[in-house]
């Protein structure tokens, strides 16, 4: 299409037609070239020009030059895939920008050739953000555009802000899938030991070694430069697992390195680790036990940890020179004010791990408040239950016996005011009933979701008459709470035991409630002349609690006492099955003969559990964190668990659960945050009293390589210094307060870049950018997806051709006049 700059120009234009027309009807004809020339001359003003729509199609290839690219994939096949896509899209243009932890362009945009290997790259990692950042300026604003992904899919950073920016650009992602699994590859994937260790105690290194096929190799693992272990393995397809096992006899740091050797191993980059062990004075691990039955100091012993045992909870100074602390064995409701501020203290404010392993003797008679505020569990059903958890059965003494007075008052109105009192307590979702007996025995409150009005209304009605016979009822409540598929049911007994003189089966009473998992019996006997040996049999049996209200006006007071303990001791009986994440490292955990009954809290994680009921649940608190175990290792509660051969692995993966994130002496906490270039060490540092210290003269010291760093103050209490990451292997970070005379340590690993240790192509993770921005993945034959954009409009101006041709119809013009003359004047 031919468009004018200055259309009205063409209006000139008339006088000229209008002159042609007139020289052309006189039949003259010299000045109609002029005419012309000078119309051509007047069309070149308008500025005359012609449109064609055209789109600008460009493309660039984002082609990972990492470590895991290039030694286990073929370069040319990977030109052939290029010079293949290229080649389907003629109208395209193309350029091409490798990368691997960094980006560089390779190859601009218009070009027709593009090699491989252009730039030198740190191939140790593969970062999608910054050649999506890198493409995304070249890139041409109004141009129909994308990317061509050319990798594997395993990258080092985060890719979902670099997969949001191209989204927010508009740009599609398509995906060239390349690399393949080293077939013969032979990787040292992991090296575990203990950080700190006693000194002279002995210690085992675990190592796992994958390997592509089977093959023989070589294990070597060195301490410091010296070799501890030297031996030829038969590796097996798969991961074949090894221990090498070391004492240190004196306090000192060690670097173990292990390193595997196998013929044609195409990437030695990952055929060795690193890890650095310190011997201490003092043991890594407290266990405070003041029963002394309890399996953890064995189960410690077997896992390589050295560990102190005391019946006491120590003063905080001594404390903290622990790095988890493990209470077993000792009534809750019996620690102090001071105990509990000083275990809170060593949790929240040092950093310390906290295993709290309870079972029901741990948790018996334990209240509102004390060690519940530490935990991430509560005793106490949250208001938004799932489900019933406790069905409680009043059996009340109703005989005559009860019309008797205390201090003016009958003593079964004070029976009923116990009962309402106690009945208060329950939350809703709590299945009450009540069963009033003399010798013969009804339910006045059948068994049902508590309700008050109700309750208060069947007491109101109770009279005491007649004799009693207490046999009956026990075994008609047991019946109706055997039926019931609830986890914690009681029996609250209130009466003075005296019964009929018939015969009955008391004996097998109490083996039924002795059989029984899931039904306990507490009972509180009135009176001064109570059937002690009778409630006393019952309530052993039941695995419950008596209670002597000898002064029968206590009775409310009592009643309200049990119930509360009833309430928050609530230990079910097994066998129950358990499930939860840690299955993913263990297989076929047995079965629990036992559980303490708890609620997790809102930020706790739960990582084991039965049905809903949690049994091992972790969460953080200040600067630590604390994991309960609702089972103990004595046996009552866990005895399929002790001759189970697996439990060391599983209380491994549960003590680790509480491993300190930092290192902290009193005073000083010290925790690591590590990226791909640098290392950031953060000191915490308070005072005596818990403050923030300011002002401190802090300095960081990386071993081996003694270089000195300082550690700037960035807020309240908080040090902060940033070390380039240094290469990889065992090393350890030591802080110095010089002005307060105190230092900490902390062990570092540097391991090798995980580029080396995931090989293959990861095509759930293409596919996922590929959908995420709108691109294809680009097998054989597939195209390129159109884009919107890219149209424009270009434009060839004619005012120079115009001009030109103006200019030969003059010099046309001028010959033609100029030749007649001459003619005549050769005449």
């Amino acid at each position: 299409m031919i468009r004018l700059t200055f259309p009205y120009l063409l209006l000139a234009a008339l006088p000229i037609l209008a002159g042609l027309l007139f020289l052309v009807l006189r039949q003259k004809s010299r000045p109609i070239l002029r005419s012309i020339a000078l119309l051509l001359l007047l069309l070149a003003l308008t500025g005359p020009r012609i449109s064609q729509h055209a789109t600008e199609r460009n493309a660039i290839f984002l082609i990972d030059r990492s470590a895991s690219i290039t030694l286990t994939s073929d370069d040319d096949a990977t030109r052939a895939a290029i010079q293949e896509v290229v080649s389907a899209h003629p109208e395209w243009r193309f350029a091409t920008i490798e990368f691997a932890r960094s980006a560089s362009l390779a190859v601009p945009l218009g070009s027709s050739i593009f090699p491989l290997g252009v730039v030198p790259l740190d191939a140790t990692a593969s970062n999608l953000n910054p050649v999506t950042e890198l493409g995304l300026s070249i890139l041409p604003d109004n141009g129909a555009n994308q990317f061509i992904l050319v990798s594997d899919g395993r990258f080092a950073d985060d890719p979902t802000a670099a997969i949001s920016a191209v989204r927010l650009a508009g740009v599609p992602i398509s995906v060239l899938p390349i690399g393949e699994t080293a077939g013969s590859d032979v990787a040292l994937v992991s090296m575990n030991g203990p950080s700190e260790v006693s000194i002279g105690r002995t210690f085992s290194i675990d190592i796992e070694v994958r390997s592509a096929q089977a093959v023989d190799a070589t294990l070597v693992v060195y301490r410091d430069d010296d070799i501890l272990s030297f031996e030829d393995v038969a590796l097996v397809e798969g991961v074949n697992r090894f221990s090498v096992e070391d004492s240190i006899d004196r306090p000192t740091a060690h670097t173990y390195e292990a390193l595997v050797k196998a013929p044609g191993d195409p990437i030695p980059n990952n055929d060795a680790l690193s890890l650095l062990v310190t011997a201490i004075d003092r043991p890594p691990l407290l266990v405070v036990d003041r029963i002394g039955e309890s399996a953890v100091p064995v189960l410690a012993e077997s896992l390589g940890l050295a560990s102190t045992v005391t019946n006491a909870i120590p003063p905080l100074e001594i404390l903290a020179g622990y790095r988890q602390l493990i209470l077993t064995g000792l009534s809750f409701a019996t620690l102090t004010g001071d105990e509990l501020d000083t275990i809170s203290s060593f949790v929240r404010d040092l950093g310390g791990g906290l295993l709290v392993i309870e079972g029901e003797e741990e948790v018996r008679g334990i209240s509102e408040g004390g060690i519940e505020e530490l935990l991430p569990v509560s005793y106490t059903l949250p208001e938004k239950s799932r489900e019933a958890q406790l069905a409680l059965v009043y059996v009340l003494d109703r005989s005559s016996s009860m019309r008797s007075r205390v201090r003016g008052v009958e003593k079964i109105d004070i029976l009923k005011e116990a009962a309402a009192a106690s009945a208060a307590l329950l939350d809703e979702t709590t299945h009450v009933g009540i069963l009033a007996f003399n010798l013969s025995h009804s339910w006045i409150v059948p068994i049902a979701p508590v309700e008050s009005a109700w309750i208060y209304e069947a007491l109101r009605e109770l009279e005491a008459i007649g004799g009693t016979d207490v046999y009956y009822p026990i075994v008609d409540a047991l019946d109706r709470l055997e039926e019931l598929e609830i986890p914690s049911k009681h029996i609250l007994l209130i009466s003075d035991g005296k019964t009929v003189d018939e015969v009955r089966d008391y004996a097998g009473l109490v083996r039924r409630l002795q059989e029984l998992d899931d039904v306990t019996l507490s009972a509180i006997g009135v009176g001064q002349t109570m059937n002690e040996a009778l409630l006393s049999a019952l309530v052993e049996a039941g695995g419950g609690t008596l209670y002597r209200a000898d002064d029968f006006s206590l009775l409310p007071q009592i009643s309200i006492q049990a119930t509360q303990r009833i309430t928050r001791q609530r230990f079910v009986d097994g066998p129950a099955s358990v499930d939860g994440r840690l299955l993913d490292q263990l297989i076929d955990i047995p079965p629990l003969d036992g559980y303490v009954l708890t609620y997790p809290k809102p930020t706790a994680d739960t990582s084991l559990w039965v049905g809903e009921d949690p049994i091992v649940t972790t969460w953080r608190l200040g600067l630590g964190a604390v994991t309960v175990l609702n089972t103990d290792l004595v046996g009552l509660g866990s005895g399929t668990w002790l001759a189970w051969s697996g439990l060391s692995e599983l209380f491994g993966e549960i003590l680790a659960t509480t491993e300190p994130s930092r290192t902290s002496t009193l005073g000083l906490a010290m925790s690591v945050e590590r990226d791909a270039e640098t290392v950031e060490v953060l000191v915490d540092a308070r005072d005596d009293s818990g403050a923030f210290a300011n002002f401190l003269d802090l300095h960081l010291e990386l071993l081996p390589d003694g270089t000195v760093y300082e550690l700037a103050q960035k807020g309240p209490g908080l040090y902060v210094a940033s070390i380039p990451l240094p290469p990889e292997g065992g090393y350890a970070l030591h802080a110095v307060d010089r002005e307060r005379g105190r230092s900490l340590t902390l062990p570092m690993t540097i391991p090798y870049p995980i580029e080396y240790r995931d090989v293959g192509t990861d095509l759930g993770s293409l596919a996922t950018i590929a959908e995420w921005t709108g691109g294809r993945m680009l097998v054989e034959g597939t195209l390129l997806p159109e884009v919107e954009g890219g149209e424009s409009t270009e434009q060839t101006p004619l005012h120079i051709p115009l001009i030109l041709a103006a200019l030969g119809l003059f010099l046309l013009d001028l010959v033609v006049r100029k030749w007649p003359s001459r003619r005549r004047s050769m005449r």
